[in-house]
């Protein structure tokens, strides 16, 4: 038998020499890429491509958390409304009671900056001429130094040690009459409470 090759195809034509003569034969169609199974059958490399197994699923593209708000987003300012500053005066044995609350009525950080240690201060003075009878720090040394503190949000501070002993700047009695109180946060700027009465019998 003698057998024809083409390049890039095969075989292409067969001789057989046999007792009746030469039979030749002859490749019809030759399809290129096919596997051993001939037309209509996929080859090796697809067969094995459709047995592997599924490609596993994408993980879930990863939650992003909130983006956290910048410093200058929590910290708030001062201003007319924030903080609230009320004073009260409260009977007491000897005189009064002065109570000084500041509350941070803002969903931030409020700071404050100060020129020395004196926080607050109570102020009081004659209700129809405006004339100051006694201040709580009158005559009070304050060490001086420049400080900051904050007040957490929807916080308070209160301040309620100090007595008013019914007696004026210079340590003498008051006279009776009415009197008007106010509250001050000794910041930068200062903060004033508005005025309470005080009827001194």
């Amino acid at each position: 038998m003698t057998l024809t090759f083409q390049r890039g195809i095969g075989i292409v034509e067969g001789k057989l020499q046999s007792s009746n003569g030469v039979r030749i034969l002859k490749i019809a169609s030759v399809r290129v890429g096919q596997g051993a199974g001939g037309a209509g059958q996929a080859s090796p490399a697809a067969v094995a491509a459709a047995n592997l197994p599924p490609s596993p699923p994408k993980p879930p593209s990863p939650v992003q958390a909130p983006a956290r708000p910048s410093l200058t987003e929590s910290v708030g300012a001062i201003d007319a409304t924030n903080p609230q500053v009320q004073v009260q005066a409260v009977n007491a044995t000897g005189g009064y009671k002065l109570v000084l609350t500041v509350t941070n009525t803002s969903d931030k950080l409020l700071p404050f900056r100060f020129s020395s240690g004196q926080t607050y201060d109570f102020v009081i003075t004659n209700a129809a001429t405006g004339q100051e009878i006694w201040r709580w720090s009158r005559g009070t040394a304050f060490t001086q130094v420049i400080r900051s503190e904050a007040l957490r949000p929807k916080a308070k501070w209160t301040y309620d040690e100090v007595v008013w002993n019914r007696n004026d700047n210079d340590g003498n009695p008051a006279p009776a009459g009415k009197y008007l109180l106010v509250g001050i946060v000794t910041s930068q700027p200062a903060i004033q409470s508005p005025p309470v009465a005080i009827d001194l019998p």
